[in-house]
């Protein structure tokens, strides 16, 4: 049997959205490249920057959902 040709298949990527600590109290990190857009659970934009590395972000207690890319993540702010 031959081999499959994978020569136009995409190579996996890691995940391009990391969050820590989550939950977290409060200050948290975010790693990943591209536009991080955190909303929260009213669907409301409450945070958007451009971001190559990792980046701070401090929030107050709350659920809200970050989207980096194609990765969407919840984050826990207890």
């Amino acid at each position: 049997n031959p081999l499959p040709d994978v020569s136009n298949v995409n190579e996996i990527l890691p995940p391009t959205l990391s969050i820590y600590p989550n939950p977290s109290h409060g200050e948290f990190t975010v790693q990943g490249t591209g536009n991080l857009t955190i909303l929260n659970m009213m669907g409301q934009t409450i945070f958007q920057k451009g971001i190559n590395g990792e980046t701070t972000i401090v929030l107050p207690a709350g659920i809200y959902i970050a989207k980096l890319g194609n990765s969407i993540q919840k984050i826990v702010v207890q």
